[in-house]
């Protein structure tokens, strides 16, 4: 059976460190990134996409319930 995907995917580069036009601010805070899993799972984006460049984007995401997405 073919995986379905969404049509977006979230990501998590501003997760891990000043990253685009955030650059010159702060993480993401906790709360926020609460946030915005409750909104992606909602709207059902499913996949993350990530990277080990990203800071410590990916320490931070072992600690949310990543369980609902796809990491890719």
């Amino acid at each position: 059976m073919k995986k379905k995907y969404s049509k977006y995917v979230l990501g998590t580069a501003q997760f891990g460190g000043p990253y685009g036009i955030n650059l010159n601010k702060k993480l993401v805070k906790d709360i926020e990134l609460k946030k915005i899993f409750t909104y992606s799972i909602k709207n059902k984006i499913k996949q993350l996409d990530t990277a080990r460049n990203y800071g410590n984007c990916e320490k931070r995401l072992k600690y949310k319930s990543i369980n609902n997405f796809d990491v890719i």
